[in-house]
């Protein structure tokens, strides 16, 4: 209501003032997150705002731990997607509602603050590592440093160094499957173990596959004299040099190493019979034959050392005698022989006996020969009707 005089006077037109209930949630839904250098925390997680009259714009900004608020381009936005960050930043956003912005708000402040890459996260050895054919590699990881200072740990596999496979695998160091073809492996760290803020790929390591050696003993029979030495000899194929075992059946196991040769023999002094069979083979790489390839087996005859003996002393009538040695080994055969004595059958104990002698035994078992230790010796006499004349003298 205007007046100038008491005469002139004008009511205007009503003007309504809407009173808006004040904007509420302008908060993010977690106040701070750490992230590693030079990476993005993403999308900055705020609340969707009430209050004002239901209709909102945005403005966010930005600051340095030490610095200035400045307002982000472009970010009318309910939720913002910041870019990397290279050190500690801060966020905030103004939300704004009703005629002319009349109601304004300034939400609560987030920080992001940002953690040193992750450093040392290698695999331990050689780019290019070795096993044997179908066995497992032990890899080794280092201790990861900075990002959170805690870590989780993911391996990975492939066949070709471009396609990666996860493996059921989470701790520092890796043992594989048994492989038989060659595989690359590397390792994730991530830091921290819960939320993967940080992140790191190990360089790749290159496993190859040496074959296995191969070998058996060489089948037969050989025969030894009990105490004498017995060779069990045996082929061999695959990287030099070797390390071979050969078992028996009741002698310890008898070894050799640095073979280089493909072809070679180990020795033993059986006290009886044995069967031979390859027990190890090992080859440059530590790589062992697999058993199922020993299929073959040495037999080592093994014979006892025969006692000849030729029998008692004896006095002999006549021109011929029937000698009697006794056997030690059932099976063994006998040989006799004497100095000027012409015998029927050198095998057997019929003589002549044109003289005093001596006549030895020589008893054999198989190709082996014991002499006797002591003769039969046998003294000449006249023949009589009814008995010999009196002995002469022993030779």
């Amino acid at each position: 209501l205007v007046a100038s005089t008491a005469y002139c006077r004008d009511t205007s037109n009503t003007d309504k003032i809407t009173v808006l209930p004040a904007i509420t949630h302008n908060a993010f839904v977690t106040s701070d997150t750490a992230i590693c250098v030079n990476q993005s925390p993403g999308q900055l997680n705020a609340l969707a705002p009430g209050g004002g009259d239901g209709i909102y714009s945005y403005a966010w900004q930005y600051k340095p731990a030490a610095g200035n608020w400045t307002n982000l381009p472009a970010s009318n936005l309910l939720r913002y997607t910041s870019g990397v960050l290279a050190g500690e930043t801060l966020f905030r956003r103004i939300v704004y509602s009703g005629n002319d912005h009349a109601c304004i708000d300034t939400g609560s402040i987030k920080t992001v603050h940002t953690m040193p890459l992750i450093t040392n996260n290698s695999i331990l050895g050689s780019a290019v590592r070795y096993t044997c054919y179908n066995t497992p590699i032990s890899l080794p990881g280092s201790v990861p440093q900075n990002g959170f200072s805690t870590y989780a740990y993911q391996w990975e596999q492939s066949n070709d160094n471009s396609n990666w496979n996860t493996v059921a695998a989470t701790d520092r160091d890796y043992t594989s499957d048994n492989l038989t073809g060659k595989k690359y492996f590397r390792r994730i760290v991530y830091s921290s173990p819960q939320n993967h803020e940080c992140s790191d790929i190990s360089d790749a390591v290159e496993v190859r596959i040496n074959p296995l050696p191969t070998g058996d003993v060489i089948a037969g029979k050989d025969t030894v004299c009990a105490g004498e030495t017995l060779y069990v000899r045996f082929n061999l194929a695959g990287n030099r040099p070797f390390n071979v075992t050969v078992a028996g059946d009741g002698v310890p196991v008898g070894s050799k190493t640095g073979i280089n040769v493909l072809t070679d023999s180990i020795a033993y002094s059986p006290a009886s019979t044995q069967q031979f069979t390859l027990y190890t083979v090992e080859d440059d790489s530590g790589c062992f034959a697999a058993v199922t390839g020993f299929s073959n087996t040495a037999q080592g005859i093994v014979y006892d050392i025969p006692l000849a003996n030729a029998g008692a002393d004896e006095e002999a009538c006549g021109l011929a005698h029937t000698l009697k040695a006794v056997k030690d080994i059932a099976g063994s055969s006998g040989l006799w022989t004497a100095s000027g004595v012409t015998f029927s059958d050198s095998s057997t104990s019929t003589t002549p006996t044109p003289q005093a002698l001596a006549c030895f035994m020589s008893e054999t078992i198989g190709r082996f020969r014991a002499d006797a230790a002591r003769g039969t010796r046998l003294r000449s006499g006249q023949p009589a009707p009814t008995r010999c004349s009196p002995p002469t003298p022993p030779c």
